[in-house]
């Protein structure tokens, strides 16, 4: 049994090792588990979005119109599972975050492609009358 050598205000003493490490995990631990199992990150992010209920998408669709809220869930979702080195605490506060920001930045229901749309270009046709005879060129570069 390993022994750890503590100072305090009764002085110096010898105390069991686990039990201090015991005591000072209960005392500084910000979750208290009450004998439960963490539960995964991968599994907690996917028990909240498999649970997300209808009132509540009923409102994200409310609040984002013009956003493809399945489709952003799914991304949020894969985001989530892909970045677990930046683990998100509260993912209903992350998700509601995600929905504004595809609304910030145009991403439209039903669109695959989030790039404006332009049309193809089409260079103009010229005729021979059109264009400027050599002689005409000269005399409109001299009158400048």
């Amino acid at each position: 049994m390993p022994k750890v050598l503590v100072k305090d205000n009764k002085g110096e003493r010898w105390v069991d090792a686990d039990r201090l490490f015991s005591h000072l995990l209960l005392r500084y631990s910000k979750a208290e588990l009450n004998g439960k199992k963490p539960v995964p990150y991968k599994e907690r992010v996917d028990n909240f979005y498999s649970a997300i209920d209808a009132e509540w998408l009923k409102a994200l669709k409310e609040a984002y119109p013009g956003v493809d809220v399945e489709q952003e869930l799914n991304n949020a979702k894969m985001w989530l599972l892909s970045n677990t080195n930046q683990a998100k605490k509260d993912l209903k506060k992350f998700t509601n975050n995600w929905m504004a920001k595809s609304m910030r930045t145009g991403k439209q229901e039903g669109s695959t492609n989030n790039q404006a749309k332009y049309e193809e270009y089409k260079p103009p046709v010229i005729n021979d009358e059109d264009v400027a005879s050599p002689e005409e060129i000269k005399d409109i570069l001299r009158r400048r």
